[in-house]
């Protein structure tokens, strides 16, 4: 009778069963279906009625979450009295019937972004829509909630999911912004380009290394044309009698042509954003910088959500990282290499048009010269890739007005 437990058997093998089900249906010796009304265990009723139990009404709630693939563990918090701690599915009905526990409720929901990128925010932004309930949700950058002291060889969910509380009451953090989902789906898009790219890198670097390690040293024309190809293959022909090493170096080579299509499509799909995407006002307007391509403008464009959310220049390059870091203790004072906190793509994007704008633009380039003489031409780059950035802020958050 699977879970169910067998009291007594009577006339036509009818039977009283205990089960945790409200219901149990079973069949006599001739095969015929009997419904049997079943009794609920006390930790039955226990337990429904506390699925059913309001946690808080007309409050002021703050509600941690550690999110993981299949579960959400959460504790929820009025002032700094917990009141309530569960672990969810991780899918928007588990939330829903969450809650609902909460009628009338003020409801401030703090979670780490992770892998699972935004779709919490989506969910609970949607049921706020939609069952008209106060949700605010904040986004922790990830990494940036504080651990206590003494607790850091002592890690569970339900600890990380009252650490964001507390750093959300104590202003520990400030929460991300999270960009619309066309602006996201635009910026998944040119981030697979830059991983098609690194792809590309890495097919050739296969292929030198194959033809090091073998000694074939194609010499007609430039590294991976039609002819050197040509070349190399034929070396690898004739160098091994087996034909092994000239099939590797095939198969790599049309490895390299399908991701280069790859990324080509990629850059012309990059281009028509740029003409027609929901960023490329935005795009356009960076793009009039010397120094900065349409490819890095769109980079700049998807990266940064909102402009306006920073309180000044040097906010924005601090999220960029391109602040000096800093060591000062009692009178002693020593300026650091650069933080590299926050967005690595716009740091790579910003020193790569660096090197751009000093070479086309003259008065970057005497100022790039007299940094040089002084700190060194590594310095100098990072200097002005800063400088650079305070300028595509100015040009979008404040531009000057036309004439």
């Amino acid at each position: 009778m699977g879970d169910g437990k067998r009291l007594g058997t009577g006339c036509r093998g009818k039977t009283t069963i205990i089960s945790l089900r409200a219901k149990r249906r079973c069949y006599d010796g001739n095969k015929k279906l009997l419904v049997v009304k079943i009794k609920q265990t006390k930790t039955d009723k226990e337990e429904e009625k506390m699925n059913k139990k309001i946690v808080a009404q007309n409050e002021r709630v703050t509600i941690g979450a550690d999110v993981h693939m299949r579960t959400h563990v959460v504790t929820a918090m009025i002032g700094k009295e917990i009141v309530d701690r569960r672990i969810l599915p991780s899918c928007r009905g588990g939330w829903r019937g969450y809650l609902e526990k909460f009628p009338g409720c003020e409801l401030n929901v703090i979670y780490e972004s992770g892998p699972q990128g935004y779709n919490l925010y989506d969910w609970l932004t949607e049921m706020e829509k939609q069952e008209g309930q106060t949700v605010r949700v904040y986004v922790a950058p990830p990494g940036n909630v504080p651990k206590a002291p003494g607790k850091k060889r002592v890690k569970t969910d339900r600890r990380d999911s009252l650490a964001l509380i507390h750093a959300y009451q104590s202003g520990a953090f400030e929460p991300v912004v999270v960009p619309e989902k066309d602006t996201r789906a635009e910026r998944e898009l040119v981030r697979t380009k830059e991983q098609l790219s690194e792809d590309v890198t890495r097919c050739k670097n296969r292929i030198h290394s194959l033809l090091k390690f073998h000694e074939i040293e194609p010499d007609e024309g430039k590294a991976f044309s039609e002819g050197w190809r040509k070349e190399a293959l034929n070396k690898a022909k004739s160098s091994d009698p087996t034909g092994e090493i000239a099939a590797s170096l095939k198969l790599k080579f049309k490895m390299l042509k399908q991701t280069q299509e790859a990324l080509d499509s990629v850059k012309a799909r990059i281009r028509k954003l740029f003409s027609k995407g929901t960023r490329s006002h935005l795009a356009q307007k960076i793009c009039k910088q010397v120094g900065i391509g349409i490819e890095s403008a769109m980079v700049i464009a998807t990266e940064v959500a909102d402009f306006h959310a920073f309180r000044n220049s040097d906010s924005f390059a601090s999220y960029v990282g391109l602040v000096p870091g800093a060591h000062n203790s009692g009178e002693t004072f020593r300026p650091g290499p650069i933080t590299k906190e926050g967005n690595p793509r716009l740091r790579h994007v910003f020193v790569e048009c660096a090197w751009t704008w000093v070479r086309y633009d003259k008065e970057a380039a005497r100022r790039y010269a007299a940094l040089k003489a002084r700190r060194g031409a590594g310095r100098a780059i990072v200097a002005m890739a800063r400088r650079l950035a305070v300028i595509v802020y100015h040009l979008v958050a404040h531009p000057a007005p036309a004439c």
